[in-house]
């Protein structure tokens, strides 16, 4: 559920690989470099969220957790980034981004199980888990309210004519958001893919493969731990289909 004390003790924070920095939406930076293999250690350590909200596993797996040191006397547990915004979008919103193409690719189920990651964003309350959006949507909210409920109906609705598990936003208000650092600004275009199942995805495929009979049922949004080289293949040949099926959108919006 929501972290009731997240603007005090969830700090979003940005890595600048050529830097080697990690900064916050302050601009204060963790003291000494920050390699790129540590950046990568960081940014997936999203087992740790299961650690810092229960006083048992802290006491018990605290020395697992991944500390590092502010310049000042602050210290603080590096966790994955998704426990703030799974989408990536906001971190796009602090660079003043024109136009952003997003995937949202949660492997947690259709968008309706999890919506907290978009809905947030959107300053929409409804339920989150415990590795997702932790701040809730007062500190998350960056687009306006009245928008959201069309881009999840596109985004789920699989039978809304032309929307085919897309969503896209034109000349949006971006909201002033201090918790993570966006200033206000008009966003150009925004696009965001879902990874709802598709019917017609894998009826467009070759019928003498066998697809569906290959795959698992929690096949694309809801699956174990480790999937096999036929799923994992195919979640790439999911993104290009929609890719493809909005080429001339795309290339209108990018080039």
């Amino acid at each position: 559920g929501i972290y009731t004390d997240a603007a005090r003790a969830i700090i979003p924070a940005v890595i600048d690989m050529n830097r080697g920095k990690i900064t916050y939406p302050d601009n204060e930076e963790l003291d000494g470099p920050t390699t790129v293999m540590q950046g990568s250690s960081f940014s997936s350590a999203f087992w740790a969220a299961a650690i810092v909200e229960s006083k048992l596993d802290y006491g018990l797996l605290k020395r697992a957790l991944i500390k590092r040191q502010l310049k000042r006397s602050d210290s603080y547990y590096i966790l994955d980034g998704g426990i703030v915004d799974t989408t990536g979008i906001v971190n796009l919103l602090r660079q003043k981004t024109d136009t952003i193409v997003a995937f949202y690719n949660n492997n947690a189920g259709s968008l309706k199980d999890l919506e907290s990651p978009l809905a947030y964003l959107f300053g929409v309350l409804c339920k989150t888990d415990s590795q997702n959006s932790l701040q809730g949507p007062e500190l998350a909210q960056v687009f306006p309210r009245s928008l959201y409920t069309k881009v999840k109906k596109n985004l789920t609705d699989t039978n809304v004519t032309g929307a085919n598990m897309m969503a896209q936003l034109h000349n949006i208000p971006v909201l002033g958001n201090k918790y993570f650092g966006v200033e206000p600004y008009y966003l150009k275009s925004l696009v965001i893919f879902s990874l709802e199942f598709s019917n017609d995805f894998l009826q467009s495929l070759p019928p003498e493969l066998h697809v569906r009979n290959n795959i698992g049922m929690e096949w694309p949004n809801k699956m174990p731990v480790g999937m096999s080289t036929l799923e994992a293949n195919l979640l790439c040949v999911f993104a290009k289909w929609k890719l493809q099926k909005r080429k001339g959108l795309l290339t209108k919006l990018l080039s």
